[in-house]
């Protein structure tokens, strides 16, 4: 397959020529490094893009919160770019994309440079609602191969991860000027998506709160005894089989009866 020469306008009204030829003769069927045959994961299929919160999901509240039924609200936000930067941060993108009916291998390292935004969950009458919103910044470097050729490619993405859009706001940026740069955009915003829905999932299950209510949540009461509560008072010096001993004994020797007077904590009779 020969390329033709097209020419690119540039300031000035000038034209450059933009040289494809090192892209002729791409062997389709090369495995690249290590000599694989498993087929390579195909990037560059549109509509893997979206992120989305999904809809209100049953949620427990905290012990205090009777039926989960009062307004609740956790802070993630120092979670949220922890996790951000864990699966973001030096993550791999190895696949395969097309292009002029060639099928070109992409490798790319992300490095996420900025972080900024805030995450939080809270639960209304046993309703959780998801809020997140994240500005970032991810360079990513690698190599394009096609046959015996490759090419080095290196940019930068400023993304927006917010809850009120499902279609995330972005800017794109490839450092080369490269016939197949959209395709190269679509495989590495759909990878920023799957790392972003993992992050979604992952707070919704935070603010679930725990799997089983407990306490007041659970809207369940049950009788409370205090610890040793029930052997103190069936047991001991004052527990009452030894103070019914203790009576039986004093009605024995007379000194209780019916026809006793009763008396407070010393010996004047009360009638």
């Amino acid at each position: 397959r020969t390329h033709a020469w097209p020419t690119r306008r540039v300031g000035g009204g000038s034209t450059m020529v933009v040289d494809y030829s090192k892209w002729d003769g791409l062997k389709i069927e090369d495995t690249g490094e290590g000599g694989s045959d498993a087929p390579k994961q195909q990037l560059d299929a549109d509509g893997g893009a979206s992120v989305s919160a999904g809809q209100p999901v049953s949620a427990a509240g905290s012990a205090w919160n009777m039926n989960s039924w009062h307004y609740e609200e956790k802070n993630w936000s120092k979670w949220g770019k922890e996790r951000l930067n864990a699966l973001i941060d030096k993550a791999e993108l190895n696949g395969t994309i097309g292009h002029d009916g060639l099928e070109l291998e992409l490798g790319l390292t992300f490095e996420l440079t900025k972080c900024d935004g805030d995450s939080t969950t809270h639960i209304r009458k046993k309703k959780l609602c998801v809020i997140y919103d994240y500005e970032l910044k991810i360079k990513f470097k690698g190599q394009v191969r096609g046959g015996d050729n490759a090419h080095e490619v290196s940019g930068v993405v400023n993304y927006e991860l917010t809850v009120d859009d499902d279609d995330p706001d972005y800017t794109f940026k490839l450092n080369e000027d490269l016939p197949f740069k959209r395709k190269v955009e679509t495989a590495l915003l759909g990878a920023i998506a799957d790392k972003c829905r993992v992050f979604v999932d992952e707070l919704t299950e935070k603010g679930k709160g725990p799997a089983q209510p407990q306490g007041f949540a659970s809207g369940e009461t049950k009788e409370c005894v205090q610890v040793g509560q029930y052997q103190k008072y069936t047991a001991g010096p004052d527990g009452v089989a030894n103070l019914q001993a203790t009576a039986a004994e004093a009605r024995r020797q007379g000194i209780i009866g019916d026809d006793k007077a009763k008396h407070l904590h010393n010996n004047t009779p009360t009638h």
